[in-house]
């Protein structure tokens, strides 16, 4: 396949990756109960996705630039089970340093190195970078095979 294929199709491919990061992104704020504060500040939650599809972008493209294609599906497997171990030490830190607070309202109010931001930012922001990545590489080799 001629350079000029290839960088026409790795381009359709991080379309698709980043249309699969909206969808997923989509899915997850119309499923979060404060909807409503989107709808005030979608800037925010704009720049926020931007952001994303940046990280999700350079991730991507390096990936596929090493020796070879990492099997995304295990980083998304593995981004749960790790974002579960994080969930997991909010509450039990939470519920440490305030104990007077139910469980779950402790490891939301958590701040720090295991605060509930850091959970989130693996479980699903990686999880959504590894997600896409598997539909970029399924659409790469798809296309490769061609």
């Amino acid at each position: 396949m001629n350079s000029t294929r290839r960088f026409f199709f790795g381009l359709i491919a991080d379309f698709a990756a980043c249309a699969t990061l909206a969808a997923l992104c989509g899915l997850s704020i119309a499923v979060y109960p404060g909807v409503a504060a989107v709808e005030h500040d979608l800037l925010r939650y704009s720049v926020i996705y931007v952001v994303f599809a940046l990280m999700g972008l350079l991730i991507w493209r390096q990936a596929h630039a090493g020796q070879g294609e990492p099997r995304w599906q295990y980083f998304a497997i593995s981004s749960v089970g790790v974002g579960i171990v994080f969930f997991i030490c909010n509450i039990a830190i939470g519920h440490f340093e305030s104990p007077h607070l139910p469980l779950l309202t402790a490891a939301v109010q958590l701040r720090g190195a295991f605060g509930i931001a850091t959970t989130l930012i693996i479980c699903p922001g990686v999880t959504f970078i590894a997600l896409c990545g598997w539909v970029r590489s399924l659409l790469l080799r798809g296309i490769a095979s061609r």
